[in-house]
């Protein structure tokens, strides 16, 4: 597997987790809203309908990215199951799994690494799988 098929993964994952915050961000607000107890004019009642559906829309955007994501999934896992070095794997699960960035790898790796020590060990793992 190459740092681009990964790094396509990679960029799918961080967008789902996008498109979930913005929707549960859309939701928190819409709830506000409409449990504040406070009387609403009737332009207000327009605004929650335009949000209820932006809401849906974006319902639909995380549907269509979990697909997208669930699609390249399993041959990166079949990948990361392939590494034999446990903390190699952990990196790159991490990484192109979980989506966090390298330096939440390296706090979460622990043992004093940095974001530029488990990069490299990414990146030098990639580039000897390829020799």
């Amino acid at each position: 597997m190459t740092l681009e098929e990964l790094n396509l993964h990679f960029y799918a994952v961080e967008q789902l987790n996008n498109a979930k915050d913005r929707l549960h961000s859309m939701n928190t607000f819409l709830r506000a809203q409409s449990l504040d107890g406070m009387p609403q004019g009737s332009g207000d009642h327009r605004k929650v309908e335009q949000l209820s559906i932006l809401i849906d829309q974006q319902k639909q955007e995380v549907a269509r990215m979990e697909r997208i994501v669930e699609s390249s999934a399993s041959s990166v896992e079949q990948f990361i199951r392939s590494i034999s070095d446990n903390r190699t794997a952990q990196i790159f699960s991490l990484r192109f799994l979980a989506g966090y960035s390298w330096q939440q790898v390296a706090e979460i790796i622990g043992g004093h690494n940095t974001e530029n020590s488990v990069k490299s060990q990414c990146y030098r793992y990639l580039q000897s799988d390829t020799d």
